[in-house]
């Protein structure tokens, strides 16, 4: 199943390009989904015929539309293109779309095996008497943690705190030094700047204010810092590619924006960009998840050779303290021994 907001984007973008209306596009289109995004749909509708523009209603609701969306629907309506801006963000939310189904199934058994690792792997301790119930249910939320704490605690951070803050500083830091993924996530950022900068200077958005606003919707801060300098060289009368880092961007990057800014053609240029950055990431993030299961089954690995000599060391000790003399035995030792043999 395609993403639904990549199917919307798509069928507004053929509906308004054959010449229906805008109101009757969304109308249509509002057709053929049940649930939110109808709902959404027939608030726009209403909207519209109440004189809001769609980037004034979209924005009214983040939940559903993000940034990118509404900033560049607002530009392609002011230039009125808005059929060319559905289509490139159907592409982007299909892209979105297919990184997101490739991570599930390439999580799915790895995680069903994490689960049963939890479950069985300290199960051997309990049957044979080694471990009581509490510590063999504290082994399992244990394992179980050590998977889902850095999960939620990743995506606590990226919902609910600052995009400028300290730790988000940090960990957008760090998941641009992840092997694999790392380069992955730096040409998704710079997709994300350059396609949002081409749809705005197609809108006619003016140079220093497309570059400013494209930076707003790159989601990783030192990626954003990268561009962040090319608004000002615009605003001081200087060609954008001017702020470019030669340090942090590669050369070919750089040299078609020199091209771009020298044979007037910046748009055309920046829509390219877009689309060798974005396929770039969508090859190494292709790279990431097949990666990623193989380190998964190593960590479950890990966890059942540790429950097995955790087994074998209980049933060893248990094991020498029966062939003990008798006249070697301490007291205590007596009553473990009879303990045992009762469980027997």
């Amino acid at each position: 199943m395609p993403s639904e907001l990549g199917t919307i984007y798509n069928n507004l973008a053929d509906l308004i390009n054959a010449g229906v209306p805008i109101v009757r596009s969304i109308k249509i289109a509002a057709a053929g989904f049940k649930g939110k995004y109808r709902s959404v749909m027939e608030q726009m509708i209403f909207d519209i015929n109440n004189g809001e523009s769609i980037a004034e209603s979209m924005s009214k609701r983040p939940n559903i539309f993000s940034r990118l969306d509404i900033m560049t629907t607002r530009a392609g309506e002011t230039a009125g293109i808005i059929d060319k801006t559905f289509k490139q963000l159907a592409c982007w939310h299909e892209f979105q779309y297919r990184m997101k189904i490739k991570l599930i199934s390439g999580m799915l058994l790895p995680t069903l095996l994490i689960h049963l690792a939890a479950i069985f792997g300290p199960f051997p301790a309990y049957i044979l008497g080694s471990r009581n119930l509490s510590g063999y249910l504290t082994s399992m939320l244990t394992v179980l943690a050590l998977f889902y704490v850095p999960i939620g605690v990743v995506v606590f951070i990226y919902k609910f705190t600052p995009k400028n803050g300290l730790v988000r500083k940090l960990l957008d830091a760090i998941a641009l030094r992840i092997p694999v993924s790392g380069p992955a996530v730096k040409a998704l950022n710079i997709a994300r700047f350059t396609r949002a900068f081409s749809l705005l200077s197609s809108a006619a958005v003016p140079p220093a204010q497309a570059a400013e606003q494209a930076v707003s919707a790159t989601e990783n801060y030192f990626v954003a810092s990268w561009f962040a300098p090319m608004a000002d060289s615009a605003r001081r009368g200087n060609p954008l590619s001017e702020g470019l880092s030669s340090a942090k961007l590669d050369d070919y990057y750089i040299h078609s924006w020199l091209i771009g800014e020298e044979s007037g053609d910046i748009d055309e240029v920046t829509d390219r960009l877009a689309r060798i950055y974005l396929e770039k990431a969508e090859e190494l993030f292709e790279h990431f998840y097949t990666w990623l299961p193989r380190l998964l089954y190593f960590y479950v690995s890990l966890i059942i050779i540790i429950q097995i000599l955790k087994a074998y060391a209980g049933i060893h000790s248990t094991v020498g303290i029966g062939l003990q003399p008798w006249h070697l035995l301490s007291k205590e030792d007596i009553t473990l021994c009879f303990v045992n043999f009762r469980r027997s």
